[in-house]
């Protein structure tokens, strides 16, 4: 199972820098079982903090520990992530 390893994968990388560019057309991602792990889990909450657009992201089947999901719901869980937080 070495793609579960520490290292980020391409679609990761994908999603983080989707997620940086602040597209407003950028609103559903779908990245399911695409390895992502905890190293994944961790860059895009990082990234989703700085992100106002996407509304839709489906994460199933990733291999996200506790350390990744912990990381996911307080990313989540910021007041100034959700859009309508915004208003």
């Amino acid at each position: 199972m070495a793609a579960a390893s520490n290292a980020l994968t391409t679609e990761v990388l994908e999603l983080v820098q989707r997620l940086a560019r602040g597209d407003p057309t950028f609103v559903e991602y779908r990245l399911e079982n695409a390895f992502v792990g905890d190293a994944g889990a961790l860059a895009i909450a990082e990234a989703l903090r700085e992100n106002s657009t996407l509304q839709q992201l489906m994460l199933s089947s990733n291999h996200i520990g506790v350390g990744g999901a912990q990381a996911m719901a307080q990313a989540l869980r910021a007041e100034d992530w959700l859009p309508a937080a915004r208003k």
